[in-house]
């Protein structure tokens, strides 16, 4: 996914997703402009006093839990190294608004509303403080403050290790450490929210590669083996692996978490990518060894790692240097054989041929096939 930096979704694009919208109860929210800290406590911040949420009357911390998948949305991850970056950007109004398109977001909305409008199916939706939204990459879209009041929301945005902040619209607040591998093919990818009561202690969310915690009231305790790391309202940690979250203070403490999960099975593009487990496993491995180079021999060259050589990008006329040439969600090497990789939207019916495969099930080479 994309090489640039996005600014409520400005990235170049490498994925397709399924954008879903789930509304939920208020975040207790700290103030706008709290910098995150990697592994350390923000200086200079209060955590905020938790009154918008209540324990409940009979409350069993070894058994109850509050986690709720408030977005959610399909994933591919393409782009290596790369890394999570975190934008609090104030919503421009509705005469300043402008349509963007970039790499996979999720909008988690601090303060006001934000009106957000899908430029290619033109739905919209409205989300207030504590909810949030699922950008999907490659789609334009345009975002603005809705009511009389001003907006924030925090851009969790899953960009290029290399991608430059200068045009991220917004201040960064947060940036992991570059990361090295995501899990391939398509991903369920998931914004968790959950709150912890005074001494209530709950497990990281289930997840593949690492998940990005981000704190927005109270003090969390993030514990595995023998590493502690205290997290308070405004601080940021990607975790590895299971991982115990508790919370000792006396306040509700709140917290989201992006979560990569299970993948999920692309009729017609996984049957062609995954080789069969006979008689073609044994002639591609067979032409892996044929092709392994010797001392003198130069590897095969794949820039964009996206399955085809250099070589063939050039006859193909795709970009070697680009995994997803015409940015519909689909990586060269599939479109090869299946739709044009020079078109994202191969049968022309308005609808790119990523979303049509990954989203609505689709055919994107039928015109008459589409949502």
């Amino acid at each position: 996914m994309g090489k640039g930096a996005l600014s409520l979704g400005r990235a170049a694009r490498r994925i397709a997703v399924a954008a879903l919208l789930v509304a939920v109860s208020v975040i207790p929210m700290f103030s706008a402009g709290t910098t995150f800290a990697q592994n350390a406590t923000p200086v200079g911040e209060e955590t905020p006093a938790a009154t918008a949420t209540t324990a409940p009357e009979s409350f069993d911390p070894a058994t109850a839990t509050h986690e709720q998948v408030i977005a959610q949305g399909l994933a591919i991850f393409d782009v290596a190294p790369a890394i999570w970056r975190v934008v609090e950007i104030s919503v421009p109004g509705e005469a300043d608004a402008e349509s963007l398109t970039g790499d996979v977001a999720f909008g988690l909305q601090l303060t006001g509303v934000s009106v957000i409008r899908n430029d290619v199916t033109s739905k919209r939706a409205l989300i207030e403080p504590g909810e949030a939204y699922f950008y999907s990459g490659g789609d334009p879209y345009t975002t603005r403050a809705g009511g009389s009041g001003g907006s924030t929301i925090w851009m969790i945005e899953y960009v290029a290790a290399d991608a430059t902040d200068e045009d991220a619209g917004g201040t960064v607040i947060y940036k992991t450490d570059a990361i090295e591998e995501f899990p391939s093919g398509a991903r369920d990818l998931e914004l968790v929210r959950n709150t912890l009561f005074p001494d209530e202690a709950a497990p990281l969310p289930a997840h593949e590669g690492s998940a990005l915690i981000l704190v927005t009231s109270g003090t969390v305790i993030a514990s595995a083996g023998g590493g502690v790391s205290a997290l308070n309202a405004g601080s940021g940690l990607l975790l590895p692996g299971t991982v115990t979250l508790t919370n000792n203070g006396d306040a509700v403490a709140t917290y989201v978490v992006v979560t990569i999960g299970s993948a999920v099975n692309t009729p017609g593009l996984d049957d062609e990518v995954a080789p069969d487990a006979t008689e073609e496993t044994t002639e591609e491995a067979t032409a892996e060894t044929e092709m392994t180079p010797g001392p003198t021999e130069t590897p095969t060259d794949d820039r964009d790692r996206d399955g085809l050589t250099d070589a063939e990008e050039s006859d193909l006329g795709t970009d070697p240097a680009k995994a997803d040439t015409d940015d519909d969600g689909l990586n060269d090497r599939l479109e090869r054989d299946y739709t044009d990789p020079l078109k994202p939207d191969t049968d022309g019916d308005g609808v790119t041929d990523g979303d049509e495969e990954l989203i609505f099930g689709t055919d994107p080479n039928d015109a008459n096939s589409k949502p």
